[in-house]
């Protein structure tokens, strides 16, 4: 890869819940290049395959039609399929590629169907750089598309059984929880099945264009409750307007036959389980070039000594990365993370103590930090070779912050600690008051608290701040003692 890459992140949650039949595609959020002449571009996602495969989920870089680059764009690209903590699993390189407008290239074999719907999300990245002997600067960019899930479980009653002839249908609807408008309908009959069986059968039918049927589950329930399962279908993708059935594995006749067992007062009684989708409900962009970053920028004043961090770590990025020479492991609850005890040493105190002292982690191969999640030493670990920071939000500043202040990692506290000051905000306000106060932090807590008592007739009148006053009346009256001595 060269040096200077534009790197795009593209996270798909709830990824199992893809509605799109082979051959259909959603597309990411568009981003802009500004090194390659502002063009502007988009990942294509094929979650069940497309003409060409079927056993995979290809996936396409594409060119925006309306952009300011040139009439070309001649770059090389790879396409990487991540696991959670951001390494490859599977990458594929295309070289030299032209790409006029609306024109879209891509790898079909990157990412197999079984690891879409296994996973409850996919991490897709593409990086892009333009051909040698041109000048290109790297850039991030990281998104979020959440597709909405939701499930729902019922009794149905089907009255009158004994009665039911092919020509009639029961029918029951499922409406939304919140809005109470009808969303899917389904509807049980009968069906001449061969010489005088006669089949049952439950058939779907979507009443809105966003919401498709995933999994369908019937079960038979029994005088005492008990339940067997007997559809024999599962799976589905049913649209607006469309039919789907689910043939039974129980014919009329079997279950009159035990009519004592499953047709108490002419009545079967079915247990219904479904799971669907509900659309994109969320496109986000995480993390982008400055120009675009939705959070404000972050203005804390970096010390002499933190400002030469990059340079003075360049070459170790490539220690980490690579897991060269590494002679400890930071072990959670559920993952080893290999590193280097020089580095934890020089970043913390903590961790020095542990190494020096004569302790168990001073020859243990491991050192336990049951306390951090995963995700957190993810980040906290780049940052102690690196001195950088990458897709900070809210929540994953707090935990750092929290990491950073228990190992004693100053100069990434006092990073975190200007992220929460530059984003503190009216919905969270309440939350940060109770971090900084649990870690002793009284300056970050005095700036919680003014900006709390700044804003005062929408917090104190929130949910948020009943909760705290439930939960730590003490704090809340404390801040409002200030503004009582500041009035």
């Amino acid at each position: 890869m060269e040096k200077h890459a534009y790197v795009f992140r593209w996270i798909i949650e709830n990824s199992p819940y893809c509605w799109h039949k082979k051959g259909f595609w959603f597309d990411s959020p568009v981003f802009t290049v500004n090194s390659m002449g502002k063009s502007r571009w988009r990942l294509r996602f094929y979650p069940r395959g497309n003409k060409n495969v079927t056993d995979f989920s290809p996936v396409y870089l594409r060119r925006e039609n309306n952009d300011d680059g040139p009439e070309n764009v001649i770059l090389s690209f790879d396409i990487s399929y991540l696991a959670e903590n951001g390494s490859p699993i599977r990458t594929q390189k295309i070289e030299e590629h032209c790409f006029p407008r609306s024109h879209g290239y891509g790898i079909e074999e990157i990412l197999t169907r079984e690891e879409l719907f296994r996973n409850k999300k996919v991490i897709l990245c593409c990086k892009m750089w333009n051909i040698e002997g041109t000048s290109s600067e790297g850039g991030y960019t990281s998104v979020t598309t959440k597709i909405g899930k939701a499930s729902n479980s019922f009794v149905w009653d089907i009255k009158d059984f004994l009665n039911l002839t092919p020509d009639e249908e029961r029918m029951t609807v499922i409406k939304s929880a919140s809005t109470d408008i009808q969303q899917l309908s389904l509807k049980f009959f009968v069906m001449e099945g061969l010489g005088c069986e006669e089949n049952l059968c439950v058939k779907a039918t979507s009443s809105n264009e966003k919401i498709r049927i995933r999994d369908f589950k019937l079960f038979i329930m029994d005088a005492t409750g008990g339940k067997i399962k007997c559809n024999l279908g599962e799976h589905a993708i049913c649209t607006i307007n469309t039919l789907y059935h689910f043939p039974m594995i129980f014919s009329k006749r079997q279950l009159m036959q035990k009519k004592n067992q499953y047709l108490s007062d002419n009545t079967l009684r079915l247990f219904c389980e479904l799971s669907y989708s509900t659309g994109i409900i969320l496109e986000e962009f995480n993390s982008k070039d400055t120009c675009l970053n939705e959070l404000k920028p972050f203005e804390g004043d970096l010390s002499p000594s933190e400002r030469h961090i990059p340079n003075a770590l360049s070459g170790l990025d490539c220690l980490y990365h690579h897991q060269i020479m590494c002679d400890v492991r930071l072990r959670t609850e559920t993952e080893a993370f290999p590193c280097h005890r020089i580095i934890l040493s020089a970043a913390s105190p903590v961790f020095r103590s542990m190494f020096t002292n004569p302790m168990k982690e001073e020859a243990s191969e491991f050192v336990d930090i049951p306390d951090l999640e995963d995700g957190i030493v993810q980040r906290m670990l780049p940052y102690l070779y690196t001195g950088t920071l990458e897709d900070l939000d809210w929540e994953s500043a707090s935990k750092l912050y929290a990491a950073a202040d228990k190992y004693q990692i100053i100069p990434l506290k006092d990073k975190c600690v200007s992220f929460l000051k530059t984003n503190i905000s009216v919905a969270n306000a309440c939350e940060a008051l109770v971090l900084a106060d649990f870690h002793q932090d009284n300056e970050l807590k005095r700036d919680i608290q003014n900006f709390i008592l700044d804003n005062s007739s929408n917090i104190i009148s929130s949910n948020n701040w009943s909760k705290l006053m439930g939960k730590n009346i003490e704090l809340a009256a404390e801040t409002m003692h200030l503004k009582w001595l500041n009035e």
